[in-house]
């Protein structure tokens, strides 16, 4: 499972939590949290209309952290889109200090590193993410790519291999390794 595809089942555990009781509701009802919380993760919704349903559950009282999280995770990803790196990176992190066991934020994060030239940053990331999946062949190629970039062509070669360990068909893994020039 990878931490993209990890995200509904802990989207799904999210909804149930808010639908458990009056505990999880400070301010808003639990109707306005889960229309704002399917609003905030809507890959198809504008993205004010987002950004903006994500910051209403960033500063909603007593709002469980892993929702929150959510909120922080899906709210960075508007502004890496948007182009606001240093914002999602700021998003990403206190994402992961809610949720340390997330492993989304930690992949988002890395890339947002990569994107500003940070790649130990990204590869400490992406280790994290490895940790918490060690069965995700995507992560392990969005390591060996970081690897390659840093020019650690061993590290980069293992974790594309390992890709394809975890998932024979993976095209990345196989173009990672015909880049290195490799088999």
């Amino acid at each position: 499972m990878s931490a993209r595809s990890a995200r509904p089942v802990i989207l799904l555990a999210a909804c149930l939590l808010l639908l458990a009781g009056p505990s999880v509701i400070a301010r808003a009802s639990a109707n306005e949290i889960a229309e704002a919380l399917a609003q905030c993760q809507d890959e198809d919704k504008a993205t004010e209309l987002r950004a903006r349903a994500c910051t209403f559950l960033i500063t909603t009282r007593s709002i469980e952290d892993n929702i929150r999280a959510e909120a922080l995770l899906n709210r960075g990803t508007v502004q890496f889109e948007a182009g606001d790196t240093d914002a999602a990176i700021v998003d990403f992190t206190e994402a992961i200090r809610l949720n340390p066991q997330y492993p989304a934020p930690y992949s988002h994060r890395a890339e947002a590193y990569q994107e500003k030239g940070q790649l130990d940053l990204a590869l400490a990331d992406l280790t994290t993410v490895i940790g918490l999946l060690p069965d995700d062949a995507d992560s392990y190629v969005d390591r060996g790519e970081v690897h390659a970039l840093l020019g650690n062509h061993d590290s980069a070669v293992a974790d594309f291999r390992t890709a394809l360990k975890l998932d024979p068909h993976n095209d990345q893994a196989r173009e990672g390794l015909r880049s290195l020039g490799e088999r």
